[in-house]
């Protein structure tokens, strides 16, 4: 080997060294310091982080108890590290990241979700592991495991045409908690915040119930879903929940949700 090839090898090892350090040097790692729920957790530098992509029951809710255990089980003393993507915060300052255990490199996200202790949610199409933690969901979804057994997420795919025999008006809601029910009515008030479009049969409570689409959606519905279903009859399909005080049906799909009008053309 002539001198000119052992040193273009010697820098090139050099590199790769340095290159090696920079790296190990830009992945900090950290422990778990407590789970608050099944997507929320805080370091031991006292950061709180939201693991993107996911949402778990809240307190109160159905599930909470073994969402919150799995999340402490995958994470309770193992060395993690972290990933993030836009946007770098959510509405409450929690810093919104990928988890990765540091063991195996696995993404404690995409766990949750295969695990089905998770649904998916808060991710737009363009974000990193927007597709991988989608087919995580729908593997669990698919195969009904974890919460998925029980009627605690929302389906994915839900066509209002297979719910005409348990169609009810809206103010009958409350009576049918955590079943998937069709109800038909006029939409007299949306608001679009930006992330979520809410659609309602009536202003207020007590019997009423809120419809939902989430902005990593939009794109599925017709533009400006807000002015689109306002003061329209619809006929919608779904899983009722109680969301704090408020009766809601989250919709994943175009299927879910149809102009009464356009049923009676067909």
């Amino acid at each position: 080997m002539n001198k000119s090839n052992r040193f273009i090898i010697k820098n090139f090892l050099l590199f790769l060294f340095l290159f090696s350090i920079i790296c190990s040097a830009n992945t900090q790692t950290f422990q778990v310091e407590k789970v608050i729920d099944g997507d929320t957790l805080i370091l031991n530098n006292n950061e709180t982080v939201r693991l993107s992509g996911i949402d778990a029951p809240e307190l109160g809710q159905p599930g909470y108890e073994l969402s919150k255990w799995f999340l402490q089980y995958l994470t309770e003393d193992e060395i993690v590290y972290m990933e993030k993507d836009f946007p770098d915060k959510d509405d409450y300052g929690r810093s919104l990241r990928y988890l990765f255990l540091k063991k195996n490199d696995k993404m404690v996200n995409e766990l949750m979700l295969d695990y089905g202790l998770a649904d998916f949610r808060y991710l737009m199409p363009d974000a990193k592991y927007y597709y991988r933690l989608k087919a995580a969901v729908t593997r669990a979804e698919e195969n009904s495991l974890g919460l998925w057994a029980f009627p605690i997420f929302p389906p994915g795919k839900i066509d209002v045409n297979n719910y005409s025999e348990s169609l009810i008006n809206f103010e009958e809601a409350p009576d049918y908690i955590n079943q998937i029910i069709s109800i038909e009515g006029v939409i007299t008030d949306t608001y679009d915040s930006g992330k979520v479009c809410f659609l309602n049969f009536q202003k207020k409570p007590p019997r009423t119930i809120q419809l939902a689409i989430f902005s990593e959606n939009y794109h599925l519905f017709p533009k400006n879903p807000s002015l689109y279903f306002l003061n329209k009859k619809i006929k919608v399909a779904g899983l009722i929940q109680q969301y704090k005080n408020i009766l809601q049906i989250i919709i994943k799909s175009p299927q879910q949700i149809t102009l009464v009008d356009t049923i009676k053309n067909n």
